[in-house]
């Protein structure tokens, strides 16, 4: 894979999408798609005209396309060359570090401050105020 565009930085968070494509999050907030059997075709698909770029900590995607999780935009789409927030009156400022869909449909966001339950545009907050052993979450599991 393209040593030259990757070597010089930190690999955030990487992710296999249902087409085969690699996408990879960098320390220096850029993302990249590699394609091909030895993922040789990269490309850079950071979006353009962002005034502070956002550092993005997760990926994954579902049956509508990638997913990206970021600091300042939460869960978003690559739209066109721009980050769109799929719930654009969601949390921001957490650093996404896990995501998990439960069997109900909701999403699971483990961040930073708190672990975060999505449901149909809706976002609860779970704390250390709410019983949580603390505000940063690594990881989640389902069961």
């Amino acid at each position: 894979m393209a040593r030259t565009v990757l070597e010089a930085t930190t690999i955030i968070a990487l992710h296999e999408d249902r087409a085969g494509s690699l996408w990879v999050a960098t320390e220096d907030r850029r993302l990249f798609r590699a394609r091909g059997e030895r993922g040789e075709d990269v490309v850079e698909v950071t979006p353009a005209g962002e005034s502070v770029p956002a550092k993005y900590s997760w990926l994954g995607d579902d049956e509508r396309g990638v997913i990206v999780g970021s600091s300042m935009s939460g869960l978003s789409r690559i739209v066109d060359g721009r980050i769109v927030p799929i719930h654009p009156s969601g949390p921001r400022g957490h650093y996404i570090y896990a995501v998990h869909r439960g069997d109900d449909g909701a999403l699971w966001l483990a961040t930073n401050r708190g672990l975060l339950r999505a449901r149909g545009g809706r976002y609860t907050v779970f704390t250390s105020a709410d019983g949580m052993a603390a505000d940063r979450v690594f990881g989640l599991l389902g069961d």
